[in-house]
């Protein structure tokens, strides 16, 4: 057996990913659109999953959200099209983290 490949890896965690997760993304970065970007912030992409997905929000299924990776949704996106930038605060910033969608150039 030969070691994983970086790329495998990418290809296998996009398939895991819940479809919920992507739908509630796709449904956000359509409302947020502004003709040339779109920002998301994660705790609507978390907000949204659990209404689209129907599943209680719990802090133990928060978790597995972050836990599991399942908010990586660079290389998903990435891989459809688009140019993704995640912004998060440093400990001398406060401001909610969030994903900036573009078109890529």
């Amino acid at each position: 057996m030969k070691p994983i490949t970086p790329e495998k890896v990418e290809q296998i965690r996009i398939h895991e990913m819940p479809e919920a997760i992507i739908q509630a993304t796709n449904e956000l970065i359509v409302r947020k659109w502004n003709g040339s970007s779109a920002s998301v912030e994660v705790e609507e992409i978390v907000k949204h999953y659990f209404n689209v997905s129907g599943e209680e929000q719990t802090a133990a299924k928060r978790k597995e959200l972050f836990d599991r990776h399942y908010l990586d949704i660079e290389p998903a996106y990435r891989e459809a099209g688009w140019q993704v930038k995640f912004e998060s605060p440093d400990y001398t910033e406060n401001f909610p983290s969030y994903f900036r969608f573009t078109r890529k150039k």
